[in-house]
């Protein structure tokens, strides 16, 4: 995936993470606060695998309180003018229905990062952005002429 994302051009990457972060964050938030368990929310943003070094290490990893949506919006002021909170936990109802089995999570946040289709086409941008710079360099040339004329 590095390396695919990493033979991309920097504009591309660019305008991947930038239209796909709050996706990403979503989910996250989604996986987080579907979870049953504070332990079970821990092991959503950390992994299984960390959560079971920390259980062998400490049984305090038990003990963790669930933390719920409305209590992280109105701690964080989450939505506190954009949205109503009650929208967003009934999206998160309908997500805790959704049985995705974690070998595949990797696979979507890779649908995630690249994904195209929910905003303006990447193509598009990213041929805008050559014309917009192929104006400047030619602006730019226009420049340095008029000024050699002028010298």
């Amino acid at each position: 995936m590095q390396r695919d994302f990493g033979n991309l051009s920097k504009r591309d990457q660019i305008l991947l993470l930038g239209k796909n972060t709050p996706l990403y964050v979503q989910f996250t938030l989604a996986s987080y606060f579907s979870q049953q368990t504070g332990q079970a929310q821990l092991s959503a943003l950390l992994g299984k695998k960390y959560c079971t070094m920390l259980e062998e290490q400490t049984t305090t990893c038990r003990m963790l309180r669930k933390i719920t949506a409305s209590e992280f919006c109105l701690s964080v002021q989450f939505f506190n003018t954009t949205a109503d909170t009650s929208v967003w936990e009934s999206y998160l109802e309908e997500f805790k229905n959704i049985k995705l089995d974690s070998t595949y999570i990797p696979y979507l946040l890779l649908m995630i990062l690249y994904d195209t289709n929910h905003s303006q086409s990447i193509e598009n941008e990213s041929i805008q952005v050559v014309k917009d710079n192929k104006d400047k360099f030619e602006d730019s040339l226009k420049g340095i002429k008029n000024h050699r004329n002028h010298v």
